[in-house]
């Protein structure tokens, strides 16, 4: 009951941004943009944006060999888009990565390594795109002069480095936890989680293959918006996109709305126009990747739905 009001005010919540934006920007402008887009770029930015989930299984998948837990690739992949599947209807982003944790302890065991693999994979993400947006913003700061931007950044920076210090230093963990019973069940249990993820301090080459991966998987985001701009015969600088788009992103998993719907558009009509490109094209550019986002979580539900049915039956 709980997970369906939460369902209801995302859907909500999304339905008011949406308004908001389409109440700056008229649909019929939209549709006519889609309408006149150059289709092959338009297929193509879509392809792109789907390269980053075959990308992001692969990364689990070596995050999880890493710690000795060998996974198929395939099902890695049936796995994944499940989790996605949930991200959709759940009231945080986080549901899919708790699902992915979930599904695989109870076949492979070791909560532990399987809930830290899950872990590094969001943060090595999180550390290749605030990797990327500081060298580009490092890069073309003067073509992009905005304030807001700078102060994007510095928050982008502030929460990595929060999170680095809570994942990696055993001090800062123990000061935080400074008022828990150390002796209660859930401490324990946290701890034995946050050793587990300190297996990759001790293993800095894992995570370094894990960093390197997930910059080309960050890469695909700005490239796929890149793409999707020329099928609107849009001429825009790649260092832009580099800078603005990993912003949009992280602004985007706020879990107030559906798969990010209505925030990330309005995100993207904020920051686009602060280098020119109007509300409309703005929008239409992002509608694109939340599209691929939606229908790779519903492939997630079909499977999700196939693998329900198959244990039914193999329980009767």
């Amino acid at each position: 009951m709980k997970n369906i009001c939460f369902f209801i005010l995302r859907l909500i919540t999304a339905g008011l941004l949406l308004y908001f934006l389409f109440a700056k920007v008229p649909y019929q402008k939209i549709v006519d943009l889609y309408s006149d887009a150059d289709k092959l770029y338009l297929v193509s930015g879509l392809f792109i944006f789907f390269m980053s989930f075959v990308l992001g299984i692969f990364r689990w998948q070596f995050l999880l060999a890493a710690q000795g837990v060998s996974v198929g690739y395939f099902h890695a992949a049936k796995i994944y888009l499940v989790g996605l599947f949930f991200n959709l209807f759940c009231p945080s982003f986080v549901a899919g990565d708790i699902f992915r944790a979930v599904s695989f302890s109870s076949r492979y065991g070791s909560s532990e390594k399987i809930a830290s693999s899950v872990l590094m994979d969001r943060f090595s993400g999180a550390c290749a795109l605030t990797f990327i947006t500081l060298v580009a913003y490092g890069w073309g700061y003067k073509l992009i002069a905005a304030k807001e931007v700078a102060l994007a950044i510095i928050i982008l920076c502030a929460i990595l480095i929060g999170g680095s210090l809570l994942f990696f230093s055993r001090r800062f963990f123990f000061l935080i936890t400074f008022f828990i019973n150390k002796k209660k069940p859930f401490f324990l249990k946290v701890k034995r989680y946050h050793d587990q993820f300190y297996f990759f301090r001790k293993n800095p080459a894992v995570f370094f293959k894990s960093f390197i991966i997930s910059i080309v998987i960050q890469l695909v985001a700005p490239v796929a918006f890149y793409v999707s701009s020329k099928a609107f015969y849009l001429q825009v600088d790649m260092l832009y996109f580099l800078v603005l788009v990993p912003i949009i992103m992280v602004i985007a998993i706020i879990p107030v709305t559906i798969a990010g719907l209505g925030l990330r558009e309005n995100a993207a009509v904020f920051f686009f126009s602060l280098i020119g490109i109007n509300a409309h094209l703005s929008a239409g550019l992002s509608l694109i990747s939340g599209l691929s986002i939606i229908i790779s979580g519903i492939v997630g539900g079909g499977i999700y739905v196939g693998l329900s049915n198959r244990c039914f039956q193999s329980c009767s």
